[in-house]
């Protein structure tokens, strides 16, 4: 079976602006008090920074 192959529009993309680690770890601590919990209590003090590292790492494919 042959196949028909068309070619596609391009479609300009507007790149993003990137949020600063501050920004990211300040969604994180938004999201933490959203869900109910106190995002300054001793347990989740690091957790802003450990999920956006995470976070860094999982998305590392975009950046390459």
């Amino acid at each position: 079976m042959d196949a028909v192959i068309k070619k596609m529009p391009q479609v300009a993309v507007k790149p993003v602006k990137r949020p600063s680690q501050e920004e990211a770890e300040a969604a994180v601590r938004t999201l933490l008090a959203w869900a109910g919990d106190n995002p300054d209590r001793e347990g989740l003090l690091d957790t802003p920074k450990r999920v956006a590292k995470a976070m860094r790492f999982m998305t590392q494919g975009y950046r390459q």
